[in-house]
């Protein structure tokens, strides 16, 4: 029964002691079982070792037992360094994405949001085992910010907090911060930022946009519509309205952003009162006037802005380049403002006129430029050969030259009061010469997306939120034609397969002549 016990306790004990980590790399789960495994696969080889005593100070004691200790040492050694390089690793990671749109990294405005969190966020996952995409992706938000810890929680054996936050489905993440929570379900970078920003927001920001007069409509799905502009507004944390001034006799109260989105006809004088009585409170007003269309201009003279009447051409190489009409001018200069600050790209303005600044500009008001036009570019104003011949040149004098300023924005400080103790306001204005840029058809295009939302953001101040969002995806695929899909045939299936056998018929001749 000892000689039984001495052959067989080192066995069972070195099987249990591995078996309990191969379990649970299987299961990806550590259970109270496993440790009992262990602590028992521990226990009997510490038997074996007593029982065996004297075989193995005998075994010690030989040449290959010191030749073996050396390799063990050695092998300690070189885990303890790879050990280290792990936790290294580890603490400081660092991914390399290569791919042309960045897909596996996160975005600026996602790295923006996350690393201002200010309260930690925990974050659970309901899955019996989580995806690689929605675990990779919250390891690189954990990697941006300290204040995001995530856990996989099995909703079945979490039942009762499935049932406390509502999850439907597995995969659905739950982000808990304080007594507030957001659930993202398929979770993607955009998703779960803007469920970051729910959660985050303490004030109610909302965004109206006025109508009556022809404006661009947030709930037309039609190619000059903004419905996606309005979805795109909501993963901000945005509320979104439409407003009838003169039915709702004024700016609403809880307005933080009011938007004039292409208005064909100018709105009534006291239409124009109440949105300068709501900008002298430190509203924020943003202004899209088309070519030929309304331009508020009584109120935006007022900050010392003028837009003309016109239409800017484009002819440069560019935009021959990439056949767009000379009515649709690219832009690729920005200069420096918080709203277009790191764009270096383009976007595209389809029927836009040009804006000037005025001068000297009036008290309190600082103007500055957001886009510019191509030097090859040009304000036309001759609308009348335009029409008839469709075709259009530059008219020294009459004309501008590029490259045109089609965008505007504007800061205006003053004292909300009386008196030298008055508190000063702050009012903010954005005007740029064309409202088809962010329509359902354009919004989507390059950076014109982008360029709107930094508009709101800004005049919300809400600079955190600036930047270049999340992409989606390019459509990589390859359209073959059926002589390629020939081609590719007779590559793969008769010329491959044929490469060796052709060099082993050659090297058996080259044997044989060689005898």
């Amino acid at each position: 029964m000892l000689d039984y016990l001495k052959r067989t306790c080192p066995w069972v004990g070195l099987a249990l002691v591995v078996a309990a980590p191969v379990h649970y790399s299987v299961v990806g789960e550590w259970f109270p079982f496993h440790l009992y495994v262990l602590i028992a696969g521990g226990v009997l080889l510490l038997a074996g070792a007593v029982l065996n005593q004297a075989e193995l100070v005998h075994a010690l004691r030989t040449r290959k037992a010191l030749h073996g200790g050396n390799f063990l040492i050695s092998v300690a050694v070189l885990l303890a360094v790879l050990g280290l390089i792990n936790v290294l690793v580890v603490r400081h990671n660092q991914r390399l994405d290569t791919t042309p749109d960045k897909l596996y990294s996160l975005s600026d405005q996602t790295r923006k949001i996350v690393g201002g969190l200010k309260s930690p966020i925990q974050a659970y996952v309901f899955a019996d085992r989580a995806s690689e995409p929605v675990t990779d992706l919250l390891k690189e938000y954990q990697s941006a910010t300290d204040k995001l810890r995530w856990q996989v929680l099995d909703p079945d054996r979490n039942l009762d907090k499935a049932q406390k936050y509502g999850v439907r489905s597995y995969n659905t993440i739950v982000l808990e911060s304080g007594d507030r929570f957001e659930l993202v379900e398929a979770a993607d970078e955009a998703k779960l930022t803007s469920a970051i920003l729910k959660l985050t927001q303490k004030r109610t920001r909302k965004v109206y946009f006025v109508e009556g007069h022809g404006e661009k409509s947030i709930t037309d799905a039609q190619e000059r519509g903004y419905t996606i502009l309005t979805e795109a507004l909501k993963k901000d944390g945005y509320e979104i309205a439409a407003v009838n001034l003169v039915q709702k006799q004024g700016v609403p109260d809880d307005c933080t952003v009011l938007v004039v989105a292409g208005a064909q006809k100018e709105p009534f004088p006291q239409e124009l009162d109440w949105i300068r009585n709501y900008t002298r409170k430190g509203g924020a007003l943003l202004v899209l006037t088309d070519p030929m269309a309304a331009t508020l201009e009584p109120l935006v003279a007022e900050w010392g802005i003028r837009p003309r009447n016109d239409l800017v051409l484009d002819t440069s190489n560019i935009n021959r380049l990439l056949g767009s009409s000379p009515g649709v001018p690219l832009v690729t200069r920005y200069p420096d403002h918080a709203i277009t600050r790191g764009m270096r790209g383009m976007s595209v303005f389809p029927l836009v006129r040009s804006l000037e600044e005025i001068a000297p500009a009036p008290a309190g008001v600082t103007v500055q430029r957001l886009l510019e036009t191509d030097p090859e570019s040009w304000a036309e104003t001759d609308f009348s050969a335009l029409d008839k011949t469709g075709q259009a040149e530059f008219n020294e004098g009459q004309d501008t030259r590029g490259p045109v300023t089609i965008g505007l924005a504007a800061e205006w400080e003053f004292k909300s009061g009386d008196g030298p103790d008055a508190a000063k306001t702050a009012a903010r204005l954005v005007v740029i010469g064309d409202s088809e840029f962010a329509a359902n058809a354009y919004f989507g295009a390059q950076f014109n997306g982008d360029i709107f939302l930094n508009c709101v953001n800004w005049l919300a101040v809400d600079e955190n939120l600036i930047s270049i969002r999340p992409k989606n995806p390019a459509d990589k695929r390859v359209m073959l034609t059926a002589a390629h899909e020939k081609l590719m045939f007779y590559f793969s299936v008769v010329l491959l397969p044929l490469i060796p056998l052709v060099i082993g018929v050659v090297v058996r001749v080259i044997r044989r002549r060689k005898r």
